[in-house]
């Protein structure tokens, strides 16, 4: 006899447990019910479960659109997720209301029935009941008296304006600006700009390129003798003056930073000599080849560039 009452109350239980996972629920998150306008949108967020297999029918969703002459659904906006053994729609409610009241009004959103859908069973329904709010004038009607008698004024005097010093901030801006400027004087001069752009030339360097440029070259008299040119023209350029071997010394006074040099710029003067004085360009070639030449030129302009 227990047995059998345990087992009536174990099945009373689970078909009504069963019976509520079939049956649709529906929970309304609703605004603040106050305090509205015209114009002023409300939102009402409904969450609907239903059994896994049910679904609700999309004809039974209402469309954006006016309602009455008051009353607007601006959207509706549905979301689909799985949450247990239950299926969720998340149905958020967007309305907008146009109604000017004279006074604080309560006014009423009917309820919206979706229709609930499942395979070899009857439909049935969801029900998101109506709700109600209050709408309240854009002002009074009947303005108060003021201590005349006469109507008080429905609008009040504008607030006067309080006048701010702005000194802090010009004188930030001051700073700022020629802090900027400085700034970019400092750029231009590092990277040589106008008004900078005028700097020492460097004669050892043009002759440097000019050199490596003959040595590219095939191996010619012609590339050799372009070769000593540049450098010469180069040494006549440093000094202001024709440079000869005999004026060595007064080079080398005048621009000390080539004194570390001097056994090679000996050595470029003996073979220039070979080569222009005693044309024996083949006999310079091989004394001071090419590629020393270039080696030399580039040693010259980094002194040069040392001290510029």
């Amino acid at each position: 006899m227990i047995l059998r009452v345990l087992a009536g109350a174990l099945f009373l239980v689970l078909g009504n447990g069963v019976a509520r996972a079939d049956t649709p629920t529906v929970h309304v998150v609703e605004p603040r019910s106050v305090g509205y306008f015209i114009g002023d949108v409300l939102t009402r967020d409904a969450d609907v479960a239903v059994a896994d297999d049910a679904k609700i029918d999309p004809a039974s969703i209402p469309r954006p659109g006016p309602l009455n002459y008051w009353l607007e659904l601006k959207s509706v906006d549905v979301d689909e997720y799985v949450r247990g053994v239950r299926k969720h729609y998340r149905i958020r409610l967007a309305y907008q209301t146009f109604y000017a009241p004279l006074e604080p009004r309560k006014l009423e959103i009917p309820a919206i029935r979706f229709r609930v859908l499942r395979p070899e069973r009857e439909s049935t329904q969801a029900v998101v009941p109506s709700w109600s709010f209050i709408s309240s004038p854009l002002r009074e009607i009947m303005p108060e008296k003021n201590g005349e008698g006469g109507p008080a004024k429905l609008l009040r005097a504008d607030a006067p304006v309080s006048l701010s010093s702005t000194t802090l901030e010009r004188t930030s801006m001051a700073i700022a600006g020629v802090t900027a400027v400085v700034a970019l004087l400092l750029l231009a001069h590092h990277l040589a700009l106008w008004p900078f752009h005028r700097r020492r030339r460097r004669p050892f360097t043009q002759a440097m390129r000019t050199v490596r440029r003959e040595a590219a070259k095939a191996a010619q008299s012609a590339n050799y003798r372009l070769a000593l040119l540049a450098l010469h023209r180069a040494f006549d350029e440093a000094s202001q003056r024709r440079v000869l071997a005999e004026d060595l010394d007064s080079f080398l006074v005048a621009r000390p930073e080539f004194e570390s040099l001097r056994p090679d710029i000996e050595r470029f003067f003996q073979t220039s000599r070979r080569a222009f004085f005693a044309d024996d360009m083949l006999g310079s070639r091989a004394e001071l080849p090419l590629s020393d030449l270039a080696t030399f030129a580039t040693s010259m302009s980094e002194c040069e560039r040392a001290v510029a």
